[in-house]
């Protein structure tokens, strides 16, 4: 099922603001995109507009990677 416009949007904002919170609230040492890839601030909140814009839900998972508390992100088909 797509996602109209407004969903998109909605979809976009909502998880660029828990990332937000998470970072806030965990100090990650890193942000990890699918097959690991460490990506800054920005990098991320193109990634979750892209992929929001493609119909998708964003998962984070707060984890350990190298030895340190970082967020892991993915998404799913909605």
């Amino acid at each position: 099922m797509a996602l109209n416009n407004t969903e998109q949007e909605m979809m976009w904002i909502n998880s660029y603001n828990d990332l937000i919170e998470l970072i806030e609230d965990h100090s990650p040492a890193y942000i990890v995109l699918p097959n690991y890839i460490e990506a800054n601030l920005d990098t991320t909140e193109t990634w979750i507009q892209s992929a929001a814009y493609d119909s998708n839900k964003i998962i984070f998972n707060v984890d350990y990677y190298k030895g340190k508390l970082s967020v892991f992100i993915d998404k799913e088909k909605v």
